[in-house]
């Protein structure tokens, strides 16, 4: 990695840590400083504010779990229903990975004047593209209700500081809905 990638990604990464002990409204620049260990000016060099540094990492994570899903679904010889399992189970264990960056992230991704809005909107269209690639190429709209059906679950989870036997239930949920929504969608196909 070149010094200019790395010390971006050591911004990004300490930030995350402050993010996730002090929330977004009262993470400030320079608490992002003194965790990352950089001047204001090596700061300002990758990024102009706190909301910069958020879709930085945003961005970061989403494309993490997007590649994960693809490489999921990719390696999966089991056919539609497991890959989309798989990458529901990816989305899902996020939450026992990093359960506070996540809340924060979705709390500024779902406000329409915050950085992450269009990101979160790219970040929907490649989760519509993978679950209609994975199922087969249903209705547009089976897609979209899996992604809201996955995204309101998120939020119920976070709520509620679910763990891990909580995350389980969710899954086996989401498996059931997918199943329910997936084989219809076959069924009406055909006829």
């Amino acid at each position: 990695m070149e010094p200019e990638q790395t010390t971006h990604d050591e911004i990004i990464v300490a930030a995350m840590k402050v993010f996730e002990r002090l929330g977004f409204a009262r993470t400030r620049v320079e608490d992002i400083l003194a965790a990352a260990k950089v001047s204001r000016r090596t700061y300002y060099a990758y990024f102009t504010s706190k909301e910069d540094v958020l879709a930085g990492i945003y961005a970061r994570t989403t494309k993490e779990l997007l590649t994960a899903m693809m490489a999921a679904v990719q390696a999966n010889d089991a056919g539609p229903l497991q890959a989309i399992y798989l990458g529901t189970d990816l989305y899902l264990n996020f939450h026992l990975e990093s359960p506070r960056m996540l809340q924060v992230l979705l709390e500024q991704a779902m406000l329409s004047d915050s950085p992450l809005a269009v990101l979160r909107k790219g970040f929907r269209a490649q989760l519509y593209g993978l679950l209609s690639d994975a199922a087969g190429k249903p209705d547009p709209y089976i897609p979209i209700a899996l992604v809201a059906a996955l995204e309101g679950l998120s939020h119920h989870l976070l709520e509620n500081d679910a763990g891990p036997k909580d995350i389980e239930r969710a899954k086996q949920s989401m498996r059931l809905i997918v199943r329910q929504v997936i084989g219809e969608a076959k069924v009406r196909k055909r006829a």
